[in-house]
């Protein structure tokens, strides 16, 4: 079964504007935006598995943890999907998705997913038709984001490295599938917002509509921080401001710390670090990878303890691809 649906998913690494863009463009009258975190291709193995009426019930609870409305959605998914036979996980999936989008009159649905970039292979076997569209941050900002909301040297290491693996895993696949993946910057986003979606809309084959160009949302993650500017517009503030955040010794470590080729060919006007003495430096760096190792490693503990082969799974696709 092949979807006449064509998914569009969004998905950057955490903090780069994903579920601003799917806001933006569930604004289409053709899209429906799900723009919670998607996470079905982190469990389909497991989904898989199961029984045909625990596999429908699974399905329908990740639609709905996506994005898809509300309890009595699911119910409705449910009893659609029982209805129908001779269905694989892929196939309830999509018809799933595609009966909320049409309870909104959409006929196409865009995901935020930003685990995904892990699964772009799966996403594609599955879905031929799909459009992958990756947001890329300034990881400097990324940083102070981080530390904004108090998570600070905890999750700063593992931000960086996420952004390092997602940004390689990246370019890996707009080069292997220029016709399914496209990679794009925050700030150009932001900046150039016509401009961008105006590409993005080509890219996914969809008609340009400025309503797309509005988001009009406050961020929940933020405390709370509106991503909505002048008229509607995406809101300019949290570009390139790290140095108001992130001390000296702090921007040097994140520095050290991010991969260097892709920074440069994707910032290559960030100015030059600070000078800072390099034991300083060095030992905030360690302090930021020790303190993610420890907070990653008991999480991953915790996960092995609930569901030991998807935790494997994960963490194969994270360290090996």
């Amino acid at each position: 079964m092949t979807s006449p649906s064509r998914p569009i998913y969004i998905i950057g690494r955490q903090h780069c504007g994903n579920t601003m863009l799917a806001k933006m463009l569930g604004h289409h009258p053709d899209l429906y935006a799900f723009a919670d975190e998607g996470n079905f291709f982190e469990h389909v193995e497991s989904i898989r598995s199961q029984e045909r009426r625990e596999q429908i019930r699974s399905i329908a609870r990740e639609i709905r943890r996506g994005g898809g409305a509300e309890r009595q959605t699911e119910e409705e998914i449910v009893a659609c999907l029982r209805e129908k036979e001779g269905l694989n996980a892929f196939d309830r999936y999509i018809v799933g998705k595609d009966i909320v989008a049409a309870k909104q009159g959409a006929s196409r649905w865009v995901q935020k997913a930003t685990s995904y970039v892990f699964q772009v292979e799966s996403i594609l076997q599955a879905f031929p038709d799909a459009k992958l569209l990756f947001l890329i941050r300034n990881p400097l900002d990324l940083a102070a984001s981080v530390k904004r909301r108090g998570y600070y040297q905890h999750h700063i290491g593992r931000t960086i490295w996420g952004w390092n693996t997602g940004v390689q895993k990246a370019l890996t696949w707009m080069e292997k599938y220029p016709e399914s993946f496209q990679v794009y910057r925050y700030e150009d986003l932001v900046e150039e917002t016509d401009s961008v979606i105006r590409d993005i809309s080509d890219f996914c084959g969809i008609d340009f509509d400025p309503r797309c160009t509005k988001v009009q949302h406050v961020n929940p993650s933020e405390d709370p921080y509106s991503q909505a500017g002048e008229e509607g517009r995406p809101e300019k503030s949290r570009m390139y401001y790290y140095p108001d955040v992130l001390s000296n010794t702090d921007e040097v470590a994140v520095r050290t710390l991010v991969s260097r080729s892709p920074l440069d060919a994707f910032y290559p006007s960030l100015p030059p670090p600070p000078e800072e003495p390099a034991l300083n430096h060095r030992l905030r760096a360690a302090r930021f990878v020790l303190a993610s190792i420890g907070a990653s490693g008991w999480q991953h503990i915790k996960m092995l303890g609930s569901d030991p082969a998807h935790t494997v799974r994960r963490l194969r696709k994270r360290l090996v691809g």
